[in-house]
């Protein structure tokens, strides 16, 4: 096909240019990327990012130069940091939902993924667009930061640990490449599905404690697969990432049309590359789904533990903002005030003075939850923290 044999001439230039190394693992255009540019048409602009910029920058990050920070990409992962608590953390939530963490990864248990493939790079390198996009959080501008950072005297455990955990985690939880005849599911909901799981194994990669820690501007995806997983079950969401799943197989043919076709409107509305750019709009597809799903509506249900869980995580959504500091990242921050509206189900908090995407930061409340409330407009000033389990008490409990 045009398209890969694009993508192979542009790794065959790269890996021509002097000091780069042997590739160590299969290049090739993700299958998912492939399909999507063909069911999406011809568009110059995504076949380029895709076919021409980002095999050169993976080549470029992974097989060429050896300043320290690409040195980490290839440096042994501690049994005891990020990584390796994060791979536990998935392994109890697919066992959890009887699902397998082979099926995801490829490795029998996190014990064997660490000896086979015990590098960022390597872990990396089969996954969903392993063989075709650079990690995310060691692309330039970070390597330069954390070049610096190890100049300045960081240890590089500790440096490998903070800055490159999240990414090569995420990766992971987009579960392993496969081969496709069509396109594959729409990748606002693959986002979803891997943000969530991810959430699941490891909440920190999502909701910082430490600045650096975190996947940066990923948590509203975490949003729509919240609100996925509630209204179709964790187990159906997150077979989508580890079986492979069909759409319709998971969430029914009416849900499935729904989404496709609000993926495709989505990107005839902005054609800019990547494909799920962002989730600014993430309530809209939560809203969609339950729409087309039938039956009861969400507002009208009875409240689960499962809604309890989600206004957990807006409150602890509120204690984060995305920062330029000096690259995108996402910190912890503490918020002035935290306003909940009912009429709109959302929880919010004011915009952050440091904050450069998705400000003010909102989540959604869930709707049958609000309705139980009333229309109400409730504000905390000054919150903490530690209020997560007071105020998600006074606002869940059956007195609220």
């Amino acid at each position: 096909m045009e398209l890969d044999r694009r993508f192979d001439a542009a790794v065959r230039e790269e890996l021509a240019v002097p000091g780069t190394r042997e590739p160590q693992f299969a290049l090739g255009l993700p299958p998912a990327l492939r399909e999507t540019l063909v069911a999406f048409g011809p568009d110059m602009q995504a076949e380029s990012y895709y076919c021409d910029r980002m095999p050169r920058m993976l080549v470029e990050q992974m097989l060429r130069g050896d300043d320290p920070a690409r040195r980490l990409l290839w440096r042994p992962l501690r049994a005891d940091g990020r990584v390796a608590e994060a791979l536990d953390g998935l392994q109890r939530a697919l066992e959890g939902e009887q699902l397998s963490f082979a099926g995801l990864t490829g490795a029998g248990s996190p014990q064997q993924l660490m000896r086979d493939r015990p590098t960022v790079a390597a872990m990396a390198a089969p996954t969903l667009l392993g063989s075709g996009v650079p990690l995310v959080g060691a692309w330039p501008g970070e390597r330069d930061l954390i070049n610096a950072e190890l100049a300045a005297g960081a240890d590089p455990d500790r440096e490998l640990d903070l800055r490159l955990s999240g990414g090569v985690v995420h990766d992971l939880c987009h579960g392993v490449r496969r081969e496709l005849s069509g396109p594959p599911i729409p990748w606002m909901v693959a986002e979803a599905a891997a943000g969530y799981l991810g959430t699941l194994a490891w909440p920190r990669h999502t909701f910082p404690e430490v600045a650096g820690e975190a996947v940066p501007g990923t948590s509203l995806f975490v949003l729509v697969g919240q609100g996925l997983a509630r209204l179709f079950g964790r187990r159906a969401l997150l077979r989508l990432v580890v079986e492979g799943a069909a759409l319709p197989e998971v969430f029914g043919g009416r849900v499935a049309a729904a989404l496709e076709d609000a993926a495709r409107r989505d990107w005839e509305a902005r054609r800019q590359v990547p494909f799920a750019r962002d989730a600014l709009g993430a309530l809209e597809w939560i809203r969609l789904a339950d729409e087309a799903r039938g039956g009861t509506r969400w507002a009208d249900e009875a409240v689960t533990d499962e809604d309890v869980a989600i206004a957990r995580t807006a409150v602890r959504a509120m204690f984060q903002a995305n920062v330029l500091a000096p690259t995108y990242q996402t910190h912890p921050c503490e918020p002035d005030a935290l306003i909940l509206d009912t009429g709109a189900c959302t929880l919010s908090r004011p915009r952050h003075p440091r904050g450069v995407f998705g400000e003010p930061a909102f989540w959604m409340m869930p709707p049958n939850l609000c309705r139980r409330l009333g229309q109400r407009r409730i504000v905390v000033e000054k919150p903490a923290l530690s209020q997560v389990d007071e105020l998600v008490e006074r606002w869940t409990s059956s007195k609220a």
